[in-house]
C-alpha cells in the first residue's frame, strides 16, 4: 500500500493499494466524527466500488451520500 499525504486548507491521506477496500472501515473509522460521509466518483468506478463502499460504511451506521460524475 502506498500513503501519500496532501497538505491543503485542510491536511489529509490518500491510500492506494490492492485489496484496500478490505481495510476501508479502518481508515474511515479516525476521521468519521459525524457519521455522514459523501461519496464522489465517476461513472467508471462506481459500478465497480460504489455499492460496496456504501455497504461497509452503512454497516457501521454512517449515513452515505454519493455523486456521479460522468
Amino acid at each position: 500500500m502506498i500513503s501519500l499525504s496532501v497538505h491543503a486548507s485542510r491536511d489529509y491521506d490518500i491510500h492506494i493499494g490492492d485489496g484496500i477496500l478490505s481495510d476501508l472501515w479502518h481508515f474511515a473509522e479516525g476521521i468519521l466524527q459525524r457519521r455522514n460521509a459523501v461519496i464522489i466518483t465517476d461513472t467508471n468506478v462506481a459500478p465497480l466500488y460504489l455499492g460496496k463502499v456504501e455497504d461497509i460504511l452503512v454497516s457501521h451506521g454512517v449515513k452515505t451520500y454519493s455523486h456521479v460524475i460522468p
